[in-house]
């Protein structure tokens, strides 16, 4: 038979997890109402810069079907921001003209697109961003542990 003094222990052990799984369980959430923008608008701005230097080279004259190094660029980006699963740039009519990466396995994964203009302000193609959600798990649960 378990005693007076086992059975408070054991009392006191379950109320102090639960609580904690309470904690943990806002903490994440919480987490996530951060991280989850922030991440979104760092891809913003990535996509932001990667349409300046493909726009710079429309206005020089270059046709977008012969921009080279676009497939090098987009793998450079994703290696410094793991958080990318996927870079393209896409004309318009859907045609891929340049891609690093894959698109994540989960069918909600957050996505950036980010015009790129010719002339005249009309959308030559798009920077499409898309975030793999597995990183920002993993950020949150860092965060979590700190």
């Amino acid at each position: 038979m378990i005693g007076l003094r086992a059975g408070i222990s054991i009392a006191i052990a379950v109320i102090l997890c639960g609580a904690l799984a309470i904690i943990g369980w806002g903490a994440q959430r919480a987490a996530n109402r951060t991280i989850v923008p922030a991440i979104i608008d760092k891809a913003e701005s990535v996509g932001r810069s990667a349409a300046s230097l493909v726009e710079s080279a429309v206005r020089a004259g270059i046709p977008l079907e012969q921009l080279v190094g676009v497939t090098a660029y987009f793998d450079s980006l994703r290696k410094a921001n793991e958080e990318l699963a996927e870079v393209r740039l896409v004309t318009p009519a859907g045609t891929v003209l340049g891609t690093s990466g894959s698109a994540p396995d989960v069918a909600d994964a957050p996505e950036v697109a980010t015009p790129v203009l010719g002339a005249g302000g009309a959308v030559v193609a798009r920077i499409l961003i898309r975030i793999d959600p597995s990183v920002i798990s993993a950020q949150v649960s860092a965060v979590l542990v700190d």
